[in-house]
């Protein structure tokens, strides 16, 4: 096996562990203005690869789990293996460290 895909893997297995069956988490999100319009941008970490999504108009009022959750379901995803070794190692790093917030 690769040490790429040995890095999915391990991804994968720390994903199952720390999230369990939650369908991703918010790692990223930001403000924009696109052609005059408010987005709100986001980008969820899910067992797959990392998802990407936006709201535009008003700030959603959905908690990270909920926004993350939409996301998945409905955003443009990269794959795991799409990214470089380096790229993996920071998000198996990132997975690693990963606490969760219990108040959401």
């Amino acid at each position: 096996m690769t040490k790429h895909k040995k890095i999915i893997r391990e991804i994968r297995n720390l994903y199952a562990t720390k999230l369990g069956q939650r369908k991703g988490v918010v790692v990223d999100s930001y403000e924009a203005m696109e052609g005059g319009i408010r987005t709100y941008n986001f980008t969820v970490l899910a067992k797959d690869g990392l998802h990407y999504g936006y709201w535009s108009g008003s700030k959603p009022a959905l908690v990270e789990r909920t926004i993350a959750a939409r996301v998945v379901d409905t955003g443009g995803c990269e794959k795991w293996n799409t990214h470089s070794d380096d790229e993996l190692s920071g998000w198996l790093k990132y997975i690693r460290r990963y606490q969760g917030k219990k108040s959401r």
